[in-house]
């Protein structure tokens, strides 16, 4: 019984109570670097230091760093593939046409998808031992068969 009362109690004060504003839906703003747009729009590069400059990386992709250096530039990651053009051809007018080595922090594909444009120019690339610059495809997989 005391349940009972408990339970038409609390549906009296829910049906007494104040219906709550509308509160106007705000669509959560993203950091740059984790929006889902194009990843090659409103790219620009940004000077660290004399020497030191990058392409910030968006949409999930990572960014391209340059190192001048007396013997050339050093290029420190490479952007993924759909990003990694536009970063090119960025850093490219900006003057890093004398890549001499590519040094990729880890083997994942928003990484790497520059290295064959910067090998292009003769850049030679420099990861641990047993990563690759590219991902390989399993062997003996279901699409092998």
């Amino acid at each position: 019984m005391r349940v009972g009362l408990a339970i038409v109690s609390l549906f009296a004060l829910a049906a007494c109570q104040t219906p709550p504003t509308a509160v106007a839906q705000q669509t959560p703003q993203l950091p740059s670097s984790m929006d889902f747009g194009d990843p090659t729009a409103n790219l620009v590069v940004k000077r660290i230091a004399p020497g030191l400059r990058y392409v910030e990386g968006r949409n999930i992709t990572s960014n391209t760093i340059v190192v001048d250096t007396s013997a050339g530039q050093v290029i420190i990651d490479t952007s993924g593939p759909r990003a990694a053009k536009a970063h090119f051809d960025l850093l490219q007018a900006d003057g890093a046409t004398r890549p001499q080595y590519v040094i990729l922090t880890h083997a994942h594909g928003d990484h790497t998808g520059g290295v064959p444009l910067w090998k292009g120019l003769g850049a030679k690339v420099v990861r641990r031992r047993n990563s690759r610059a590219a991902p390989r495809r399993r062997r003996n997989s279901a699409r092998d068969r």
